[in-house]
């Protein structure tokens, strides 16, 4: 499919995290929580549709500290910038809700 040269694709500042990232960012919300709590967490929000393995998570879960979306003191809990991700992530979603109950009439 060809894009005319006179639509833009809009950007923004942010790129979206991957879903792993997101629900770990969406299981440390609640406050200080532990690496395992999260790993449960993520598995047990996503009812079955993530499959990803806790050495994965665990791995995810360094990458988003370095990154500087959660910090890790004892437990982890989300840095400014985490929250502001998780709350750019809802105002994502709810546009792309509205847009997906227009096109389906609902």
């Amino acid at each position: 499919m060809n894009v005319p040269k006179s639509i833009r694709i809009a950007r923004s500042k942010q790129t979206p995290l991957s879903y792993e990232r997101i629900a770990i960012l969406m299981a440390v919300a609640d406050g200080p929580i532990d690496k395992a709590r999260i790993a449960e967490k993520v598995l047990g929000d996503s009812v079955g549709d993530i499959a990803i393995k806790v050495s994965t998570i665990y791995y995810l879960i360094s990458k988003l500290t370095n990154e500087g979306y959660i910090q890790a003191s004892g437990s982890y809990t989300l840095t400014d910038k985490g929250y502001r991700t998780l709350h750019s992530e809802l105002n994502r979603i709810n546009q792309q809700r509205l847009i997906l109950k227009q096109r389906l009439h609902i």
